[in-house]
């Protein structure tokens, strides 16, 4: 192996010229911003690389990584062999790493990217390994094929990159969010990820990534896990970013220096952290495999801080920290993933306020999380979990209000309310509160992409369980005339045994004459209001907004005629004549009839659950 000062020169005279052919490139108008880097760019000099086919076993060479801080330190590597065709069309280097630490912890997470040199000249990256290896032994990912993303041209300009440019839109929705009937957290399709089976200990496969998470634990790790876990991802107790982060941290990447991709920063925080692999103008690659496979990909990256390596039998990985924003991710590929300097991601700024009765008044967490259609939801969803967990985490019986206002660009706050029960905390109610999941629900909208500008979520939560169970509903008219006015008795049970009588004043419809008219008395989150079909998104926003409220009892009414949904409205208290021409009118999509023809809504100071129907025979109005 060289001697350290001659390859520390060698490593400030390719420096050199790295910076001195980024001068001449935008001298000569070399396009850094909306292309990609132009090949000239990506490949300054043969003899700064190395190929695969110049590589023989037994060479040995150095690698840069940070066991600790962010500098990188030198580990030894001598070459076992060339598996040719690891992955189609891409080779990979198999080697043995020589250093004290990783003698002792194996392969480590987060060394993902670390760049290997031969003869001071760069090979690619270390990429790959197996969990349960008794040796360091690592495969390499060729420089060649990852500096290829730097010639990959992007959708739109980098310069001007806005969430709505790169939002993807999802083709195909479920029917329940489709007809926006309920809103439930968006199953959203996810990536088809890499084969990284939980108990696969005899496939090469990516190094681990550990995902540094500060403020997560219970329910909101594990929902991150779950969503993680599968693309080779670790998330572990780490650290976030703070105002104790020194200055003289390091602002820009170096080959070797820790680079953490951000999912969430602020009061809590949760950053995939690896190894730049090589660094050219404001143009960097790192890891030296897929961080989760999504091809064009705008996610926040920040310099990092390696606090130790955490030794394990199964895979040891880096505990580190986020420091600074430093740029963008823009390419997440097979190969590795590209990132730049000069530009910065889109993120969604979301207040979670706790309102817990108590002296201390409410909790208060900001974040900010990745834009992107796939992740934006989960994040949210993890980043609500873990404040609430944090602030209320007593499992005990409460109720929950929520309130979410949702800032869409060019379109009206989406602002939705909710209340519910628990006997178990506010935890694992969070999950069925209209506001925590609507933000999935636009995202997968199947009408065009939206940029979230904003999220506030206000939780209120209070001890005991207030709410009351309709146990049935009579009328002392069961054969009213049509258009007069009988009541309703609605019998409730409240928690804890009372019994009330509630009296509802109802209007039979003039148009019921000689029918069957079936009542419905529920409370607001056990029916579902009649909606049409939607055929753009602000149909579907407008959907969203008719949910019924939770405190409240609900009286829908539903004869054998009564209401038509046809280009995106509904058409109610139609005559059957009606109803009977449209429903022929020959169409690619035929109107949807609904058989809903009115609907009270009468406030409650507690949350109402369940549901109750009685079918009354409508007779001729008596005359006066």
């Amino acid at each position: 192996m060289p001697q350290k000062s001659n390859n520390t020169s060698m490593s400030c005279l390719n420096n050199a010229a790295k910076i001195a052919l980024g001068c001449l490139a935008l001298f000569f108008g070399v396009s850094l911003a909306a292309g990609g880097i132009a090949s000239k760019a990506a490949h300054p000099g043969t003899d700064g690389t190395i190929d695969v086919s110049e590589i023989r076993p037994g060479m040995t060479g150095y690698g840069l990584t940070a066991f600790s801080g962010s500098t990188p330190e030198r580990f030894g590597v001598t070459v076992i062999d060339i598996v040719p065709n690891f992955i189609p069309r891409q080779s990979v280097i198999l080697i043995r790493c020589d250093h004290p630490i990783t003698d002792h912890a194996g392969v480590i997470g987060g060394m993902s990217g670390s760049p290997i040199y031969f003869g001071d000249r760069l090979a690619g990256a270390l990429g790959y390994g197996w969990r349960f290896n008794k040796d360091p032994v690592a495969a390499v990912t060729p420089i060649a094929d990852m500096r290829a993303l730097w010639q990959r041209r992007l959708r739109g300009s980098a310069t001007t990159l806005s969430q709505r440019e790169f939002a993807q839109r999802i083709s195909v929705l479920p029917t329940a969010l489709a007809n926006a009937s309920t809103i439930e957290p968006a199953p959203v399709p996810w990536p088809a990820p890499l084969s990284h089976r939980a108990h696969d200990h005899t496939s090469l496969l990516p190094v681990q990534t550990p995902v540094a998470l500060s403020g997560f634990s219970g329910h909101a790790q594990q929902l991150l896990e779950d969503a993680l876990t599968p693309f080779g991802m670790l998330p572990m107790q780490g650290g976030g970013a703070g105002p104790n982060e020194s200055a003289q941290a390091p602002q820009g990447f170096v080959p070797g220096s820790p680079v953490g991709v951000q999912l969430i920063r602020g009061d809590l925080s949760a950053t995939a952290i690896g190894t730049v692999t090589d660094v050219f103008g404001p143009a960097l690659l790192a890891f030296g495999h897929p961080m989760m496979n999504m091809g064009e990909t705008y996610l926040p990256i920040t310099t990092a801080h390696i606090h130790t390596v955490i030794s394990s039998v199964m895979r040891s990985n880096k505990l580190g920290s986020p420091l600074h924003e430093a740029g963008s991710l823009i390419q997440d590929r097979q190969a590795a993933i590209a990132g730049r300097t000069d530009i910065r991601a889109p993120v969604v700024p979301v207040e979670i306020s706790i309102d817990t009765g108590a002296a201390e008044n409410t909790e208060t967490f900001r974040v900010s999380v990745a834009a992107h259609s796939l992740l934006t939801h989960r994040l949210i969803h993890s980043a609500a979990l873990a404040a609430l967990r944090l602030a209320v985490a007593d499992a005990r019986d409460v109720t929950v209000e929520a309130e979410g206002t949702l800032i869409i660009k060019g379109r009206a706050p989406l602002h939705l309310r909710d209340a519910s029960v628990s006997r178990g905390g506010a935890v694992p109610l969070f999950p069925q509160l209209v506001p925590a999941a609507i933000t999935g629900a636009v995202l997968a909208n199947p009408f065009e992409p939206v940029e979230i500008e904003s999220l506030q979520l206000r939780f209120t939560v209070r001890d005991g369980l207030r709410f009351a169970t309709i146990r049935e509903v009579t009328t002392a008219t069961p054969e009213p005339g049509a258009g007069d006015t009988i009541n309703l008795y609605v019998r409730l049970q409240s928690f804890g045994g009372e019994e009330r009588l509630v009296t509802l004043p109802f209007q039979v419809p003039r148009h019921a004459e000689n029918q069957r008219l079936q009542i419905t008395v529920a409370g607001g989150n056990s029916i579902a209001p009649p909606m049409a079909p939607p055929e753009n998104l602000d149909d579907f926003l407008a959907n969203v907004r008719r949910f019924y409220p939770s405190r409240a009892l609900v009286v829908q009414t539903a004869a054998p005629t009564g209401s038509i949904a046809m280009r995106g409205a509904l058409l109610q208290n139609l005559p059957g004549s009606t109803l009977h021409s449209l429903k022929g009118v020959a169409k690619t999509e035929a109107p949807k009839s609904h058989n809903v023809s009115q609907v009270d809504i009468v406030p409650s100071h507690d949350i109402i659950a369940g549901k109750e129907t009685i079918t009354l025979t409508v007779v001729p109005r008596s005359k006066p």
